[in-house]
């Protein structure tokens, strides 16, 4: 398996070094909360040979502004069957679509989570209400008459120039699910938080070289669960699972037909419950994990993301751990972007036996409270072997209701 898993590294590398470098084009003019925007995108052959260029069917990245951080996804414009032949020096363009968050407004910066590109200034005006003019004004043109677009160079830098440390804050954010649910089943309490960071700067000068750096991160994921209803009320167990891995949202050597995208990931990761003697548990593993896009993210889509790994040695303190969560999970999630999606993970022992499922339905809040609610509704279900790693090898059935914050 690690053999297979550095074969795998080094094609992506081989792959990444003839990677086109990416330059987002905004609206020059402010642009409507909540409105649907094209953002220009050119990819840019920088190398010595021809490149064949599949611009990715989406491009998720950031809205920055000085009080937050709020994930957003380009997505691409027209059908795109194969990709297209870029000389050494020219650029493709290619248009993508934003829908913009309604609660923010200002100047704003456009940040990729993945790839490398300079950020994008974007003014964003509030909606007006109903009945009110929503003539868009121009950049520099304070009474809205003078509808000359500026030159983009004109257009102001981001409004921060970072320091270091504020930099680095960008490159955190949210990884795997996170939730806070509770049900009557014990232990009552299951929650999840999880983030990642971007390990090297997107704009420095190792990744314009390089640029397989960019997808190198940091994950770190906690899960606990609390028995409310036990004396002293404790958390019977907390799983740990730092990682480093290496992901990519396209991956052109992957592409599959009736595929829209094809991403990869690929990591080593560990996982323990910080216990010592009897109560401890820990496990390492590598894995690779593709992510198989169907449809698109402005409608109906779905994701399988299958995670193969194999475990590491020194597995002492639950030798027989295979048998119970096996070597793959598989991930099958389904719905709208901005709607009611449902996700189901299963694992199988390597027996064929015991395993188990766990099913999360969450549907965004926003629409209640005037869009001041930016959570989830979130229903989970988990039957079978190895909720958490202490009782990996007991079977357990629970289903609990909360909050979602990622999903």
């Amino acid at each position: 398996m690690i053999p297979v898993l550095l074969s795998m590294l080094l094609l992506v590398a081989q792959d990444e070094r003839a990677a086109p470098t990416l330059t987002l084009a905004p609206p020059v003019v402010a642009t409507a909360a909540g409105a649907v925007v094209p953002i220009g995108v050119y990819f840019r052959n920088g190398g010595t040979t021809p490149l064949q260029i599949l611009p990715p069917a989406q491009i998720d990245a950031e809205i920055v502004t000085t009080q937050a951080r709020s994930p957003i996804s380009l997505v691409r414009m027209g059908e795109w069957a194969e990709g297209k032949p870029v000389a050494p020096g020219e650029s493709l363009f290619v248009e993508y679509s934003l829908d913009l968050p309604p609660e923010i407004a200002g100047r704003v910066v456009i940040q990729l989570a993945r790839l490398a590109a300079a950020p994008a200034v974007l003014d964003i005006e509030r909606s007006e209400p109903a009945g009110l003019s929503t003539t868009p004004t121009v950049l520099g043109s304070p009474s809205g008459s003078d509808q000359i677009p500026l030159d983009p160079e004109a257009v102001p830098p981001p409004p921060a120039t970072f320091q270091y440390a504020e930099g680095a804050l960008q490159r955190f954010r949210a990884y795997e699910p996170m939730y806070f649910l509770g049900g009557t089943d014990r232990p009552n309490v299951r929650f999840q938080f999880s983030f990642q960071y971007q390990i090297f700067n997107p704009e420095g000068p190792w990744v314009s070289s390089a640029p397989f750096l960019a997808g190198l991160f940091i994950g770190y994921s906690q899960t606990g669960l609390w028995d409310l209803e036990g004396e002293s009320k404790p958390f019977t167990d907390t799983n740990y699972k730092p990682e480093l891995a290496w992901s990519k949202d396209q991956i052109e050597w992957l592409k599959l037909p009736g595929v829209a995208q094809t991403g990869l990931q690929v990591g080593v990761q560990h996982e323990s419950n910080g216990g010592s003697g009897d109560q401890s548990r820990s496990i390492n593993i590598a894995y690779v994990r593709p992510v198989l896009h169907f449809g698109y993210a402005k409608g109906f889509g779905t994701q399988f993301a299958p995670k193969i790994y194999a475990y590491l040695p020194d597995v002492d303190d639950n030798p027989d751990i295979a048998d119970y969560r096996g070597y793959c999970d598989l991930r099958l999630s389904a719905g709208w972007k901005d709607g009611f999606q449902a996700a189901a993970t299963g694992r199988l022992g390597s027996g064929g036996d015991n395993g188990s499922i766990q099913i999360d339905l969450t549907f965004p809040l926003r629409s209640f409270g005037d869009g001041n609610f930016d959570l989830f509704l979130q229903l989970q279900w988990f039957s079978g072997y190895g909720e958490s790693l202490i009782s990996y090898d007991r079977y357990t059935d629970a289903l609990r209701l909360g909050i979602g914050f990622v999903r």
